[in-house]
């Protein structure tokens, strides 16, 4: 998954850290934002908003901002499943 796309991922309101990577677990080396909605909704029964914010793609905007002020000010983002992860916030 690109930076683009890690960064909106971690932008989606009600989306903490567990339930991050068990998302990640289910679709291995899948871009979340490209799969087809209604496996995002079977897989995340119960949390129709949060399927709903991935297919709508509704953080996009803000996370490209947030990735150009990354770039401008050399701010290396990081995501959890990044080998320099710090382990203690996994």
């Amino acid at each position: 998954m690109d930076k683009l796309s890690q960064i909106a991922l971690s932008m989606l309101p009600g989306l903490g850290a567990a339930a991050c990577r068990r998302l990640l677990a289910m679709f291995p080396g899948a871009d979340l934002f490209a799969l087809p909605p209604a496996e995002l909704r079977t897989a995340l029964r119960g949390h129709a908003g949060l399927a709903e914010a991935i297919v709508s793609r509704s953080t996009f905007a803000r996370a490209e901002a947030e990735l150009a002020f990354c770039e401008r000010n050399r701010i290396r983002p990081l995501f959890c499943t990044d080998s320099d992860y710090p382990a203690r916030l996994n």
